[in-house]
């Protein structure tokens, strides 16, 4: 969707089904996708704390395909670090490992500018 121009909004780790049958991973329950970037016209926008930015958490900040890197970096944070910041409990490899602070940055300027971009530098290090 983000190739399209949408920024998802409210995604968490419940969004998410692991098939251990067929060993892959599903995306469900997307409550709501906007056309981005926009401008959050609330105080906040809907999701849980640990895959939110802090642009999420501030009326009149730029919502984009940045804001989406970082959402997409808790989201391996947690789910190949089993949410801890610990390196033994990291699954996934070394590099893998290496490219999820850029995507989660607290600086936007310093994160993958794209969902795009993202993907290619996790694929890079695959």
């Amino acid at each position: 969707m983000a190739d399209r121009g949408y920024v998802v909004v409210d995604l968490y780790a419940g969004c998410f089904i692991y098939d251990f049958d067929a060993s892959n991973t599903y995306v469900f329950d997307l409550d709501e996708y906007r056309t981005g970037p926009f401008i959050l016209d609330a105080n906040r926008l809907p999701g849980s704390r640990r895959f939110m930015t802090l642009e999420e958490w501030n009326k009149g900040a730029i919502i984009d395909q940045a804001t989406n890197v970082f959402t997409l970096g808790r989201t391996v944070a947690e789910f190949l670090g089993r949410g801890a910041t610990s390196v033994d409990a990291w699954l996934g490899t070394d590099p893998m490992r290496l490219v999820t602070p850029k995507a989660t940055s607290g600086n936007r300027s310093a994160r993958h500018q794209s969902v795009q971009e993202f993907v290619e530098d996790w694929q890079s290090v695959d």
